[in-house]
């Protein structure tokens, strides 16, 4: 009865804005854990609006918490075509991640990377996967990276230290020294000297 009540009086006193009529069913619903009929508010609302960017990325938000990856990349790819931001993309490529869509997800990378022109922005992004072992994905944004810019030290350092963790050494070794003759990266190569010693010899200095 009490959300029966609010909703009347949502209606009557916001009925001059729809959009915020809308936003309200759905935090009832959502409360009330009636996920499918907040989904099903939204949807609507879109029909009548359908570059509401608010509203795509509620839809692309509450899809993923449910677990609905397919939906929530679908929204996801819709709100990054129209608004190619930092996030979006980079969402975009979480998304992708989550369910094995490398290929897809290092394309949103470059779409971001071509955006920022900071190749950089890759090793923040990559830091927790790394912390989780989670190599193959992190090899897909440096890879990505490197694509955006060859030559960039501090990206194959990084991507030299996957291929170590991941036990393939003598790519890493490659790498690194690839690295080393782009310029600028002897201190960022040096932490990884020791542990590709272990396995590969001395590198050259």
């Amino acid at each position: 009865r009490t959300t029966d009540a609010f909703l009347q009086r949502i209606k009557q006193h916001q009925a001059d804005d729809p959009k915020v009529v809308s936003l309200c069913l759905v935090e009832v619903h959502t409360r009330n854990r009636n996920f499918d009929q907040a989904f099903a508010e939204l949807r609507r609302y879109l029909s009548r609006a359908p570059q509401d960017i608010d509203i795509m990325q509620r839809l692309a938000q509450l899809a993923e918490s449910q677990k609905d990856l397919k939906t929530a990349i679908e929204y996801q790819k819709e709100l990054s075509e129209l608004v190619p931001s930092e996030d979006n993309l980079r969402d975009l490529a979480r998304l992708y991640t989550r369910v094995g869509d490398f290929a897809r997800a290092k394309d949103a990378w470059l779409l971001l990377l071509k955006q920022s022109k900071n190749p950089e922005i890759i090793l923040t992004a990559v830091d927790e996967k790394l912390a989780e072992g989670r190599y193959a994905e992190a090899e897909v944004e440096f890879r990505a990276a490197l694509e955006e810019q060859a030559r960039h030290p501090a990206v194959t350092v990084n991507l030299a230290l996957v291929r170590r963790m991941q036990g393939r050494t003598d790519e890493a070794r490659e790498l690194l020294l690839s690295a080393l003759d782009f310029g600028g990266s002897r201190r960022a190569a040096g932490p990884l000297r020791g542990a590709l010693a272990d396995a590969a010899g001395d590198l050259v200095e």
